[in-house]
């Protein structure tokens, strides 16, 4: 479903749609990676080295007084690229606005899991009968 989800935002042209699904992809991968991390594995293997075509912020090199390069800075326009979702995310991890969005879907993916252990903790039928051994 995260896999449609994001390519029909990129297929819509909507900016702001496809950096939230990026955002939610990243943010849920972040999660897993801490908590269940052969979940991460299979997200990764099966969303995130998919080929999407999608918009990216255009990005110019930042420089200080001196003319130094000291990191990059969005341009205000977005170009078009392809590439695997990993990297339209990395493409979109400069825009502070991303990285708040990414940082809540984090944050609810991991309480979501958190009380879905809580649950089963405190209801272990969730789990399902205890086994007992054979001998």
């Amino acid at each position: 479903i995260m896999a449609d989800n994001i390519r029909a935002a990129a297929a819509s042209g909507d900016v702001t749609r496809t950096a939230h699904e990026l955002a939610k992809i990243a943010g849920r991968y972040d999660a897993m990676a801490s908590v269940a991390p052969e979940n991460a594995d299979v997200l990764a293997h099966e969303v995130m080295s998919q080929e999407l075509s999608y918009m990216a912020p255009e990005m110019a090199p930042k420089l200080d007084p001196k003319g130094k390069v000291i990191g990059q800075e969005w341009t205000g326009n977005y170009i078009q690229k392809t590439a695997t979702v990993r990297q339209a995310i990395e493409d979109w991890r400069p825009q502070g606005e991303f990285q708040d969005m990414r940082r809540e879907y984090q944050s609810a993916a991991v309480a979501g899991a958190s009380a879905a252990a809580a649950a089963t903790v405190a209801n272990p039928a969730v789990m399902g009968p205890p086994s007992t051994p054979t001998q």
